[in-house]
């Protein structure tokens, strides 16, 4: 973030890494030098970053920076929606440019928390997690920059497990894998950019595997080598 003031342009992401020269006399023939340290990825040389300043108080300066800096927080607009029985619907924050940042939450009619996501710039980021209106918990995964990444868990309302999906991009990408509402292994699908790809695997109700199949792009192929078994793991021809 940069502030112009008066003729100077001032960048606040090093402003904490500027050192001030308070024995250095301020005259219409001398400027003030600042020396940046080295700190984090602002690794600047002292006696290198100069400014002139005529007859400005160091400590007005740096109290119109935090005024500025204040102002830009207090500008995040707090945003809330009702439900018509006047139970909270949603609740967040927009940032200056009106973009969604920061916690974001949404409730059920009932009052039952819904969703509780994180924002940056408008953009989907960090931990959502997904809730029903008993409470129990639906979804949670990952955001990066708005896209899904890492692995994502849905659960039945009863709380057990569904689902565990790995995703890439924003697409499902490498082994995902399904149960039923008992908690049985139901099938281990294999993707690639979003598409069915390499080995699918079925499961009977009792452990037992149901069937090999193989894939590419969502097409089956090598279907000659696609097998299938009975409950008790005997291959069918």
């Amino acid at each position: 973030m940069y502030i112009k003031i008066g003729e100077i342009v001032v960048n606040l992401k090093l402003l904490a890494c500027i050192k001030f020269m308070p024995k250095q006399k301020i005259g219409a023939s001398k400027s003030p030098t600042f020396h940046i340290l080295n700190v984090g990825k602002h690794k600047i040389k002292p006696n290198t970053f100069k400014i002139k300043i005529k007859k400005i108080n160091m400590k007005k300066i740096i109290l119109f920076l935090a005024v500025v800096l204040f102002t830009t927080i207090a500008n995040a607009q707090e945003y809330k929606e009702y439900y018509d029985n006047g139970n909270l619907k949603v609740i967040g924050n927009y940032d200056v440019n009106k973009k969604q940042t920061g916690v974001w939450k949404y409730y059920h009619e009932n009052g039952q928390l819904g969703i509780v996501g994180h924002y940056k710039k408008g953009k989907e980021t960090g931990e959502l997690k997904k809730y029903y209106e008993n409470g129990q918990i639906k979804e949670v995964g990952n955001y990066k920059d708005g896209y899904d990444t890492g692995e994502w868990k849905n659960y039945f309302k009863n709380g057990q497990l569904y689902s565990v999906e790995m995703y890439e991009n924003g697409k499902k990408h490498g082994e995902c894998r399904y149960y039923t509402k008992s908690g049985q292994l139901e099938f281990i699908f294999n993707y690639k950019d979003g598409r069915k790809h390499g080995k699918i695997r079925e499961f009977h109700s009792n452990g037992q595997l149901l069937s090999v199949e193989y894939f590419e792009d969502d097409y089956g192929v090598n279907m000659n080598s696609w097998k299938y078994y009975d409950k008790n793991g005997i291959e069918q021809n």
